[in-house]
């Protein structure tokens, strides 16, 4: 199996303090990016990351891009996904980027 993820924001690659807050922010999400990665591998899928500066342009660019991705080693199984188990840390991360949406989105009606 075959996943594609378009980090098309700078967020993905350097600190953006709108995004993380301070520099731990940052190696926070370049931590979740990674293990992203380890797990789809793990669970047999080849994740492809393709970020704005290397858009493919044509079909055969993209072709290539899949090929280029190693193999897993592993079949994929859906199985391992559990999404009814809670995730405590998920919900707080997901409440802080609520709050700090919503002071940027407040802050810029002031504007």
């Amino acid at each position: 199996m075959i996943k594609s993820i378009y980090d098309n924001r700078w967020q993905h690659t350097q600190f953006v303090k709108h995004f993380h807050g301070n520099f731990n922010g940052f190696l926070s999400q370049q931590l979740k990016d990674s293990k992203k990665d380890t797990i789809a591998a793990g669970m047999g899928i080849r994740l492809l990351r393709i970020n704005q500066w290397d858009c493919p342009k044509t079909r055969e660019e993209l072709k290539d891009m899949i090929d280029s991705i190693p193999d897993p080693g592993v079949e994929y199984d859906y199985l391992v996904l559990d999404n009814d188990k809670p995730n405590k840390a998920n919900e707080k991360i997901k409440e802080i980027k609520r709050k700090r949406y919503l002071e940027y989105k407040n802050s810029r009606r002031k504007e």
